[in-house]
Parts: structure tokens; sequence; C-alpha cells
């Protein structure tokens, strides 16, 4: 009943974590493609963005930055990771709110890590062609401040978590070594 209960707050609060920052950073996008609609420049921004999804995940390792943990560690990567969905702030309120539980590192669920990763990753990329190319069409229509919302909402909405997947993956070959 516990663990229920547990997973069930987990889940709210980090899916609410992940709403709160996807309403902000995405609403310059939905903005624009509202005020400024041409179906066949959204059409093809989001059909470029969607081909990260047919890419073999495993061919993202050839953009990982670095292994070196320190290296994003120099870039502040793991406090930024203090506020994502399942980021320290986060567990914080859940054991707040519910018993603690101590984390262990099973088998199981560092194959449940990796695959959140790639699916992180995943999305991220996609969305990150997608601000970008988003952000070509502001800047070719001469509406250069919806360019620098948008290339900053780009940083702070995809680059910033590419980057905290890249992070947990030289985390975790640390924990498997």
């Amino acid at each position: 009943m516990m663990k229920s209960r547990r997973n069930l707050t987990s889940i709210a609060i980090n899916q609410g974590i992940n709403l709160i920052y996807t309403i902000i950073f995405c609403y310059p996008i939905v903005l624009f493609w509202f005020r400024f609609y041409q179906s066949q420049s959204l059409l093809v921004v989001l059909g470029i963005s969607m081909i990260i999804f047919l890419i073999p995940t495993k061919l993202f390792i050839y953009i990982q930055l670095s292994k070196s943990r320190t290296f994003y560690e120099s870039l502040a990567i793991d406090r930024f990771q203090y506020l994502t969905q399942q980021g320290k702030f986060a567990k914080r309120i859940i054991n707040y709110l519910l018993i603690k539980e101590t984390f262990r590192f099973h088998k199981k669920s560092i194959t449940n890590f990796k695959n959140q990763i790639m699916i992180f990753e995943s999305y991220h990329f996609a969305c990150l062609i997608f601000f970008l190319g988003s952000s070509i069409c502001a800047f070719s229509m001469k509406e250069y401040i919806f360019t620098i919302v948008i290339f900053i909402a780009n940083v702070l909405y995809n680059i910033i978590p590419i980057l905290i997947q890249q992070y947990n993956k030289t985390r975790i070959s640390g924990f498997l070594k």
C-alpha cells in the first residue's frame, strides 16, 4: 500500500515539475506558431525534428561531449539537475511528504534508468531540432525577439537536459565500475 502511494506521489510531483517547465519554455514556440502560422514551414520543421526518433539511440554516444563526470560538473550540470524532474528537489519533497526510503542500485533499477535516459535524450534532441527550426523561421521572418526568446528557451529546455542525460550516463558508468 505504501509503495503504491509513494509511486503515485512521485509520479505526480515529477510530472508537475515537467509540466511547469514545458508550459514555460514551450509558450514562446506556441505563441510564435499561433501568430505566424505557415503550415508548410511548420510541417517541415516538425518532420525534420521527428526524424530523431528514427535514429538508433546507440548513435547518441557520438554526440556525448565527454565521458568525464568532472567535465559536466564544471558546467554545473549537477546543480541544474537539482531542479529537474526526478532531481534532488523532487526527491526531497517526496521524502518530506512520505516515509523516507533509501535508494539502492539494483540491476533492474539501473536498466530502467538507462531506458529513461534514452527516452529523455531522444525527446530533448527532437525538441532541440524543433526549437532550432522555429527560431530559424522566426529569424527569416525578421521576428528577432521571438528568435532570441526561442533560442534561450531551447538552451534551458533542451540543451541543459541533454547535458544532464549525458552526465547521468557518466554517473551510471561510474556505478557499474
